[in-house]
């Protein structure tokens, strides 16, 4: 066609550039200066029309040129037409009720028909020079020669005479129709297949500079545009009128047609400098940053965090650049300086700034966060907190860690926890989604869509990754509590939390308003004056539970606790001729360990089992290392199992239990055993003790009572499975009975006794909440003399300990190694005093631990620990308190602990007075 001279406004500033145009006028964008391959943005600014001028004569052109300036000056930039708003600022006329605009969108309200019809809004817009037309559509359809769009540009009031942009129709494209005298011509096709789907958002924009159209097109998420097509636009300028239609058959395209803005007036102009739309870090490494417009290309010292500039930005696309810093800090927020940004119309930000948080991956071990506080029996509520069930965790490690990758879960409910990031030592409750109650904690709170519904009595509660990694799990019971916190209304806390992996002993009742949700836990309670250690801030030590043979070639040693590394335990198992068996760990639980034992081990033979290397998951040593153990084929002889202790009326809510000793030679196993109870006037009560297989050895004593844990939490055995539950154990009369120890399989009974109240000790202000014991173990059960009340400084009962009026005549003779070379201990102020206990063992290699404690029973100091003594000697011990402070004159007792590696074992309290002078 001949050169054309392309002209462009920015400001008021106007830019001509020559170019030839091609014949073919779908090949524009190649040739158009570039300007077609600009960013929306640059045609918005650029690409205002195309004129053929003469370049011959530059009189004309300056004429012209200057008009054109006059013309950009005096015209605001405002919509002739806006389709999306029916009467601002131009009327609408047609089928205006077949239309609805609703939050600023107009769609088609037309109603199904079996006919294709048309519907159709139009008004008085002029489409002539400095003309530019943008509109944005939404499609929910697959358009077809039945359901399509029409846009209506340059027409006369009837439609008859212009320009027809068609959406759609037969080939799925877009087509460009010339109407004259209501007839169509087509004059650009283009684009096919484009509307071949179900759902299509398409951004049209029609650019008329006198004569010249050029229509482009692109998707809503594209920055690009695509050129459909240019033409010499030859009409009449008279032609003023602009419309939307649409053609429509059937019920599917009901409602489908959305038109997001319909502008139409003159260019609009860019003045506003680019902002940030979204700062996010991918990593700790990457960020990526979205701008509200197209920018030119930065670079990367623009970029700056925590005064460092980054490492290289690239661009992803014309608003989004992935931005890399070295450096930075995790699961922190940052300073992010944006400078000097330029948009492609040269506007430019000097600074943005933006606080964002870097997270970074926080691989969880177990035992890193912990269930520290259990509310599952809210009600009734003290009135302090919502009745409703929540679950507290705490990070027990030094680092922040996120919790999106827990699940929360009972048995048969799992609920995934929110994404957050808990700081180190930190507290959170989770509960229910439906619980807003607990919005008064804020951030202190986590609800948990598919929060289990635990149990009230007893429930596993599992804290795992979504992986399945266990971190922590807590099987709770009921009777953890504390006897006045049962009922409901009390959380269950978690009494130390720096060994927050031992569960046994280590639980509370919370000691305040019910509960601590998001803060620390309550102290524990206070020393009741009945017993005889206030209540421990640190659990017991670990202890191995159950040392014993489930088959001639295995051994299963069960701990108290989750044990921890398991790769350096090593055990032995001898027998008294020193003949060894090899021990191989076949596999293991979280507190159970199998080992493969060979050769296969003789029945009803003891055996020594020696155990090297075992901790707990708190890294204590466990320290059980010379145990017992046998495998019992052979029925109990009468006899060997005998009564040792009774408590047949203990104080409200405190248990009843009998205890049990072995007084035989060898292992016997209680599987079978009954309990026979004739009380007064009623008939004989048979109750079974045992149904699996229970095993006691020599000098072993074994306290039953139908809830073990809560005698063991008292008195404090040595080992919880000393005292075990048995739930069908009957409450002892008060008063009197006869109690008889029997064997299905043995015609004699195994014991009997006949306890009664009268028995105790007259000079006694109660009975209740005393024991009777026996002074011997191996006294006969049935002689009433050898009963005696339990003595106050064991709190009036020892279940699974040496009773407190054991005759020492008739102990072992071990409890006679000890004697103190002084009873009376006397010392001058600011004197450390010392007393010497002089020891003489049957053979030398005794270990001995000395420990003080009041006359009540409440421990003073470990004065010695593990020292190995020769055969006879004096053990010189000074008399201090854990914090060396000196002692008060008063009455004391030194217990002193000895074994021998070949499993002898020897005990004995000494009383000492102290006398400061």
């Amino acid at each position: 066609m001949g050169d054309v001279l392309c002209w462009g406004v920015v400001g008021r500033t106007m830019i001509l550039t020559p170019f030839r145009i091609p014949s073919d006028r779908t090949k524009i964008d190649t040739q158009l200066l570039g300007l077609l391959e600009f960013s929306a943005r640059d045609r918005e600014k650029y690409l205002r029309g195309i004129r053929p001028i003469n370049t011959n004569n530059n009189g004309m052109n300056s004429i012209f040129m200057g008009l054109i300036t006059l013309l950009f000056q005096a015209c605001p930039c405002k919509a002739q037409c806006d389709f999306t708003r029916f009467t601002d600022p131009k009327p609408f006329y047609g089928d205006t009720q077949y239309f609805a605009i609703a939050k600023g969108v107009l769609h088609s309200k037309a109603p199904a028909s079996s006919q294709k019809k048309g519907y159709c809004i139009y008004s008085h817009c002029r489409f002539d020079t400095l003309s530019y037309l943008e509109t944005t559509i939404g499609l929910e359809i697959n358009p077809s020669s039945s359901n399509y769009i029409d846009i209506f540009f340059g027409c006369d009031s009837l439609l008859t005479i212009g320009w027809v942009l068609r959406l759609g129709d037969i080939d799925d494209g877009l087509k460009l129709w010339q109407r004259k005298n209501g007839k169509e011509t087509a004059v650009i096709s283009g684009a096919s297949g484009y509307f071949n789907r179900n759902t299509t958002a398409i951004n049209l924009r029609i650019i008329r500079k006198n004569r010249c159209l050029i229509i482009l097109y692109k998707d809503t998420g594209s920055y690009d545009y695509q050129t459909f097509g240019w033409l010499i636009d030859s009409a009449q300028d008279m032609h003023t009128y602009s419309a939307i239609g649409i053609v429509q058959t059937g019920s599917t395209a009901v409602g489908k047609h959305k038109f997001f803005n319909f502008y139409l007036g003159l260019p609009r102009y860019d003045n506003t400098p680019p902002e940030t739309k979204s700062f996010h870090w991918l990593n700790e490494k990457i960020a990526q940053v979205v701008f509200s417009e197209p920018i030119t290309q930065p670079n990367r010292n623009q970029f700056i965090c925590n005064k460092k500039s980054s490492d290289s930005c690239i661009r992803i696309s014309p608003t989004t650049y992935t931005l890399f810093f070295q450096g930075i800090p995790c699961n922190q927020k940052v300073r992010v300086e944006i400078q000097n940004i330029t948009d492609t119309a040269k506007n430019t930000n000097p600074l943005m700034v933006n606080i964002s948080f870097v997270p970074c991956q926080t691989p969880l071990s177990s035992h890193q966060i912990i269930i520290n506080e259990i509310m599952v029996d809210p009600k009734p509520s003290l009135g302090f907190l919502p009745a409703f069930p929540y679950i507290e965790l705490y990070n027990n490690s030094d680092t922040a860690v996120w919790l999106d990758s827990l699940v929360i879960s009972d048995p048969y409910t799992n609920g995934i926890v929110p994404r957050h990031l808990l700081q180190s030592h930190a507290y959170i409750i989770l509960c229910a989604a439906a619980d807003s109650a607990f919005k008064f904690l804020g951030e202190k709170a986590l609800y948990v869509s598919k929060f289990p519904s635990f149990n009230n009595e007893e429930d596993i509660i599992s804290l795992k990754t979504v992986s399945g990694k266990l971190i922590h799990q807590v099987h709770y019971k009921a009777y953890w509590h504390q006897s006045d916190c049962t009922g409901g209304g009390y959380s269950l806390e978690k009494t130390n939390i720096d060994c927050g992996c031992i569960e046994l002993f280590n639980w509370h009742s919370n000691q305040g308003i019910g509960g601590s949700p998001g803060e620390a836990n309550s102290a524990p309670p206070k020393t009741n004056d009945r017993e005889k250690n206030p209540y421990p801030t640190e659990p017991p030590i670990s202890r191995i539970e159950q040392c014993q043979f489930s088959s001639l070639d295995t051994l299963v040693l069960v701990c108290s606790n989750i044990v921890g590394d398991i790769r350096p335990v090593a055990v032995e198992i001898v027998y008294q001729d020193n003949r060894k068996h090899s021990a191989v760990l076949s596999r293991s639980t979280q507190q159970k360990l199998y080992f493969y034992i060979k050769p296969p081990i003789d029945a009803d033979t003891l055996y020594k089992v020696k155990i090297r290397g075992l901790t707990d998951c708190a890294n204590r040593i466990i320290c059980d290392t010379l145990l017992p153990a046998a495998y019992c084929s052979s029925l109990p002889k009468p006899s060997s199992i005998r009564f040792n202790e009774v408590m047949f009326n203990n104080l409200d809510g405190e248990e009843d239990f009998i205890e049990i000793v072995n007084t035989g030679t060898r292992a016997e196993n209680l599987r079978s055993f009954q309990l026979l109870l004739e009380a007064p006037l009623k008939p004989i009560q048979r109750y079974s003790l045992f149904e699996n297989d229970c095993y006691l050895y020599p000098n072993q004593y074994l306290c039953i009572s139908k809830l073990g844990y809560s005698v063991a939490k008292k008195y404090r055995p040595s080992h919880l499975y000393l005292c075990p539950s048995i739930a069908k154990f009957p409450n002892l009369p008060a008063s009197e009975a006869i109690l008889t120890l029997i064997h299905p399989m043995v015609k004699e009974p195994i014991d009997k006794m006949h306890f009664n109240e009268m028995q105790h000790m007259p000079l006694l202000n109660s009975f209740k909440g005393v024991s009777l014991e026996k002074n011997n173990p191996n006294s006969p059960s049935e002689i009433a003399e050898f009963w005696n009340s339990a003595l106050q400084s064991s709190d009036f009962a020892t279940p699974s300990q040496i009773n407190s009026q054991v005759s020492q005549g008739q102990t072992h003779q071990k409890n006679h190694v000890f004697q103190l070379e002084s009873s009376v201990v006397f010392h001058r102020p600011g004197e450390y005093p010392f007393v010497n206990i002089e020891f003489k063992f049957s053979k030398p290699g005794f270990i001995a631990s000395v420990y003080l404690y009041s006359i009540k029973g409440n421990l003073i100091a470990q004065l010695a620990t593990n020292i190995q003594l020769p055969q006879n000697g004096k053990l010189p011990i000074t008399l201090l308190t854990f914090k060396n402070l000196p002692l008060e004159s008063e009455n004391y007792l030194l217990h002193i602990d000895a074994f021998h590696p070949d499993a002898d074992i020897c005990s004995q309290n000494l009383r000492i007075t102290l006398v400061q002078l």
